[in-house]
């Protein structure tokens, strides 16, 4: 998961160099940039601008955009009971959060598990 200039800015040299001696093949940076604190648009602005300037620099990084990642499909739920507890489905087959004001990343599982990745998946936050 990705939104903070100066994380990402840290972790830069390091994929850079994965990716030069063939330990990594490509990264999926997921856009979870927010400007939700009050008085933070203006950094929350220059966080995104620099993520999406990662994709333009790193043909090995692609930023993935989690508002296009229908959750309004229930199919993928049934392949794993692991979300039960963070959502749940109306009678007109909805997905909605359990919790609608915390964040779940919902969007980032449903995707790789309709999408199947045919190697390693390392899920890292981008403050690690």
């Amino acid at each position: 998961f990705a939104g903070r200039k100066n994380r990402l800015l840290l972790q830069e040299p390091y994929w850079d160099e994965m990716y030069k001696i063939g330990a990594i093949d490509e990264i999926h940076l997921w856009n979870y940039v927010t400007n939700t604190y009050a008085g933070h648009a203006n950094e929350s602005a220059g966080n995104l601008n620099h993520l999406l300037s990662l994709e333009e620099k790193y043909s090995y990084i692609t930023v993935m955009d989690p508002t296009t990642v229908d959750m309004n499909e229930t199919e993928w739920f049934d392949r794993s009971d692991a979300f039960s507890d963070k959502v749940e489905v109306d009678g007109r087959g909805n997905v909605k959060l359990k919790r609608p004001n915390a964040r779940s990343y919902s969007e980032y599982y449903k995707y790789y598990t309709i999408n199947p990745y045919d190697g390693v998946i390392i899920k890292a936050d981008d403050d690690i």
